[in-house]
């Protein structure tokens, strides 16, 4: 009796297992494609890191709902999320973790330049194909290494857009030139931005007319001390780089100190969308919607993108808290470009997802770029892996009751709109 007993219970067991195991195999043989991202989401840099992150995922769920990756068997996607918190020792032993995982193919982040510059040999290391998004800082694509490539324009080419913007001022519409001062943050982002806006000025002859050039500690709490010195050099126009976080410390100083001159600035402290609520509306009136500040927008996104536009439409609602700026289109942008070099890489493995990456194409005005920074056609990236891009000179204006962005200049387009201090 108690052999029939087991008898039964394997016969059970048998048809149970017999039913359930091929689900299971079907399952476990699934393809999945995992990418690391390895961003500042928490920390002084989350601004950066927060919304990159964010348009990551909601890529890789629409992908995912559509079929996943054609040209990999419907593989889906799946990300593996590791916070740096903006640190550079962090940052470096995530890139360690998500290098030395074999089922990770492709990483994304830091955001950052000072973290990307830490991370970089790593990547390197592991031959780990990865997409930096906000990092600007040049060098860090200079040191030979294969496998980085950034989708953000380069620091120097920041610099040298500023400058070619002052000298446009000065000759179209006579703003002096006499005395220029510039004031930067202390870390690579910041010495190859300063460098390129000095090259440029030389170049354009104005050198001898830099009265103060000053960097500052890109971690300070308390920036008023750097706005008594600028102001004390009497600038005609005036170049502050800054991040979110030190951006609001710049203005509230500036603001207490009735300090409005001639100045353009970023990028995302003076373009964030939330420094107004970050600084009030009567001080950001005052200062960044000030009829003097300029910008730097790394995208002319005034300009229409029917992708672009009709992608916000159903993200925003979603996902209210992310603000709808140039970091979330950064992410999106990213997202785009490596959607589409795990499709055309035709292979899960990381050298034919880097290969894919470099060679990626991009058609005239590819919707795929929802900054609108890349010079198309052709290669989304140089042969070191900086992004093929420009930024756009920008300005606050009040329209109908609401704040909003208009694209004034560009490197290569020219003048786009008058400046409000000169229209009628």
């Amino acid at each position: 009796m108690k052999r029939t007993l087991v008898f039964s219970i394997l016969v059970v067991m048998a048809g149970f297992f017999t039913y359930t195991c091929p689900m299971n195999e079907a399952v476990a043989q699934e393809p999945v494609i995992k990418i690391g991202i390895n961003l500042e989401l928490s920390g002084k840099q989350a601004p950066y890191g927060v919304p990159v992150a964010r348009a990551l995922r909601y890529e890789a769920e629409r992908k995912n709902a559509d079929g996943g990756l054609r040209a990999l068997n419907g593989a889906k996607i799946e990300i593996v999320e590791l916070d740096n918190a903006t640190n550079a020792a962090t940052a470096t032993a995530n890139a360690e973790r998500l290098g030395s995982d074999p089922s990770i193919l492709v990483t994304v982040g830091p955001c950052t330049s000072a973290l990307s510059n830490a991370v970089e040999p790593t990547v390197g290391k592991w031959k780990m194909p990865n997409v930096c998004v906000m990092t600007t800082a040049d060098k860090i694509f200079e040191r030979g290494n294969e496998y980085i490539v950034s989708v953000t324009v380069m620091a120097s080419k920041l610099g040298s857009s500023y400058a070619k913007f002052m000298v446009f001022m000065h000759e179209k519409f006579g703003i002096p030139l006499e005395r220029i001062t510039l004031a930067w943050p202390d870390d690579d982002y910041g010495k190859d931005l300063s460098s390129g806006f000095r090259e440029e000025l030389a170049s354009r002859g104005f050198a001898k007319n830099i009265v103060a050039d000053i960097p500052f500690d890109w971690q300070a709490k308390d920036l008023t001390p750097l706005v008594l010195r600028i102001k004390g050099a009497k600038p005609d126009f005036h170049l502050q780089v800054a991040r979110t976080a030190d951006g609001k410390l710049y203005h509230d100083a500036c603001f207490t100190q009735r300090f409005f001159p001639y100045q353009v600035g970023g990028t995302s402290g003076f373009n964030h969308p939330t420094l107004w609520d970050l600084l009030g509306d009567k001080i950001a009136a005052a200062t960044i919607g000030g009829p003097k500040l300029f910008f730097m927008e790394l995208g002319a996104y005034d300009i229409p993108n029917p992708v672009r536009d009709a992608w916000v439409s159903k993200f925003h609602p979603q996902y209210p808290k992310i603000a709808v700026e140039q970091n979330l289109f950064f992410g999106a942008t990213a997202a785009n470009f490596l959607m589409s070099a795990l499709e055309e890489a035709e292979s899960p493995s990381r050298e034919a997802i880097n290969q894919a990456l470099h060679g990626l194409r991009l058609k005239e005005n590819d919707p795929r770029d929802f900054t609108g920074a890349y010079e198309t056609p052709g290669l989304a990236f140089q042969s070191d892996g900086k992004a093929r891009s420009w930024p756009t000179i920008a300005e606050w204006r009040k329209i109908q009751g609401d704040w909003q962005k208009v694209s004034i200049w560009h490197p290569t387009r020219g003048a786009l709109n008058t400046p409000k201090e000169f229209g009628k």
